[in-house]
């Protein structure tokens, strides 16, 4: 298992997305986050099974 992390500005230069829209995904409970020093991190292998799941209509992941 990998114990990479995501920032939220690497995850939203990823995803093509602005960082206020991870936050928001994030708050909604859409994305799993750790909090690492005070700082929200999210850990790629987490990361890229969300996208999988997405990729496979696994559920709604919208950005609203």
């Amino acid at each position: 298992m990998s114990n990479e992390f995501y920032t939220v500005k690497q995850l939203a230069a990823k995803l093509g997305v602005s960082p206020m829209t991870i936050y928001r995904m994030t708050a909604r409970g859409d994305l799993p986050v750790h909090q690492i020093g005070g700082q929200k991190r999210y850990m790629v292998t987490e990361i890229d099974g969300y996208l999988a799941s997405t990729l496979r209509g696994g559920g709604d992941h919208g950005d609203s």
